[in-house]
């Protein structure tokens, strides 16, 4: 009975944040991330066990318990786990468990890398179709809750982990890169940079790199070093012709 249970806790878990759990093979290679899902099975398990030493201890007590099936409780707990994940929209909840009434300042003091991961998990569960105009609202959104670089290293992260490139994360990353915003409070980490490299060969994303970068030089020339400089171009594109777009960016 403990596994059985101990199992669908863990469900629960997965069920009402999915962020921080891979999606794909290589998203399980990371140490850093399987500790702490190890912890959470863990604390699933220990929470039922705990469940059950309660309720074995309670039944000590009483004259006579119910003779009640096993299945009973089983189906109803997994009938509870379908209508709570229909009922409740697991990145919602996380925006507003994690929202706080605070500055950019103040916030970027107390995020912290599970925090930004389940912000920025909306952005894995768009479609490869969703406009620039859409990530950008949903970038601007996220402003009050992460810093510029606390939400490029959680996209980043998640981009390097995930089997299957979503386009959508890497525009968007690619958009915050390349923000005034960004480019006034990340300087010296040239975020740029990272944008070409997870633009990698894909010619829309380095159009709108080239583009985005055009009018950021524009916007704040003193910044042109934060940008990529044709040595950046030829370690992105070994022993091929760097894209013309690039170079005028460069």
């Amino acid at each position: 009975m403990v596994p059985l249970f101990a199992a669908i806790f863990i469900l629960w878990a997965v069920a009402m944040q999915p962020a921080p759990w891979p999606r794909g093979r290589a998203g399980w290679l990371h140490a850093d991330r399987l500790g702490g899902l190890a912890g959470t099975v863990f604390a699933q398990a220990f929470l039922v066990v705990g469940c059950f030493a309660v309720g074995c201890g309670i039944g000590a007590f009483l004259p006579a318990t119910p003779d009640l099936p096993v299945t009973g409780p089983l189906v109803l707990s997994l009938a509870a786990l379908v209508l709570a994940r229909l009922a409740v929209d697991p990145h919602g909840l996380a925006m507003i468990v994690d929202h706080r009434p605070a500055s950019p300042t103040q916030a970027a003091g107390t995020f912290d890398h599970r925090r930004a991961d389940r912000l920025v998990a909306p952005f894995f569960d768009l479609p490869d179709s969703t406009c620039d105009l859409a990530l950008l609202e949903r970038l601007t959104d996220l402003a009050p809750h992460l810093t510029c670089a606390a939400l490029l290293d959680a996209l980043a992260r998640r981009i390097e982990a995930e089997v299957r490139p979503c386009h959508a994360a890497r525009r968007a990353l690619i958009l915050q890169a390349t923000a005034p915003a960004t480019a006034d409070t990340c300087i010296g980490r040239r975020e740029p940079v990272r944008a070409l490299r997870i633009a990698g060969q894909d010619r829309a994303l380095l159009r709108l790199l080239a583009l985005r970068l055009g009018r950021l030089q524009t916007e704040r020339p003193l910044l042109r070093t934060d940008c990529p400089s044709v040595d950046d171009l030829r370690a992105a594109f070994p022993g091929r012709a760097i894209p013309q777009m690039m170079r005028r960016a460069a």
